[in-house]
This record gives C-alpha cells, sequence and structure tokens, in this order.
C-alpha cells in the first residue's frame, strides 16, 4: 500500500486492502491510522478498504474528518497554513472523498454528509453493535 510505484493501480491497491481487512488483527488496526493521518491518497483509499472490510470502529473517527472538503475556520487568521497547504489538502480530500463516504457507510451503515454528523452518530455509538449469536438449527 504504502509504495508509491503502486499509486496509480487502483485495483491492486484495492485487493491489498481487501486482503489485509479480511485478516487484520485488532493491533494491526490500530497502526493503520497513523499511516493514514502520513499516507499519500492511494495509501489512505487501500486503508480505507481494510477499515471498511473489517468494519473497523475505531476508523470512524479519522474518516470523519474526510468527510467534508476541507477549509480553514478563519480565513484571516495568522496562524492558518499558507495556499499551498490547503490546495493539497483538498486535492487528497477529492481523491478519497468516495471511499470515505462508502467506508462509513460500511462500517456504520449510515450516510454521512458533514463531519458534525459523524462525531453525533459516535456520541451516540461509542460501541459497536453486538454480533447476533445464531441460532443453532437441529435437523
Amino acid at each position: 500500500l504504502k509504495n508509491p510505484k503502486h499509486e496509480d493501480e487502483m485495483d491492486l491497491l484495492l485487493t491489498a486492502g481487501r486482503a489485509l481487512g479480511a485478516c487484520a488483527t485488532k493491533s494491526q488496526l490500530r497502526a493503520l491510522g497513523k499511516n493514514f493521518r502520513k499516507g499519500g491518497s492511494h495509501v489512505r483509499r487501500g486503508i480505507i478498504m481494510v477499515w471498511a472490510g473489517t468494519r473497523d470502529w475505531g476508523a470512524i473517527k479519522l474518516l470523519g474528518e474526510w468527510i467534508e472538503r476541507p477549509r480553514p475556520g478563519n480565513v484571516n487568521s495568522p496562524s492558518n497554513p499558507p495556499a499551498s497547504w490547503w490546495r493539497q489538502r483538498h486535492r487528497e480530500w477529492r481523491q478519497i472523498q468516495r471511499q470515505v463516504e462508502w467506508g462509513l457507510w460500511e462500517i456504520t451503515g449510515q450516510v454521512f454528509y458533514t463531519e458534525k454528523e459523524v462525531k453525533e452518530f459516535l456520541k451516540k455509538n461509542p460501541r459497536p453493535p453486538k454480533k447476533k449469536k445464531r441460532e443453532k438449527r437441529t435437523p
């Protein structure tokens, strides 16, 4: 996923993400958060596939940060990053926007449009729903 030479091979990245999702442990899923923050858009797409495949509840907050178009809270604030940083962030957001929306839907079963909606959902649902036990059928 991290290798930049595979950056344009979307099928490979998605397949690798699905495969990792099928066999990832909880500690490996936590480690992906750091890679998601540091990696480029191709790395993020693959990691979203892992999180969606495992329905990792811990990924909801990180994905929620990428649901909306990035923009500064106060345009005139001197502490804002330069315009070039915002352009790069927007370019990355455009490249993963659909995967983020899909990943959140896969994990939660709901569609989100704003980061506020994601935060409210997490307040109401801090833990994943318990899996229903399957009844044993006797012939």
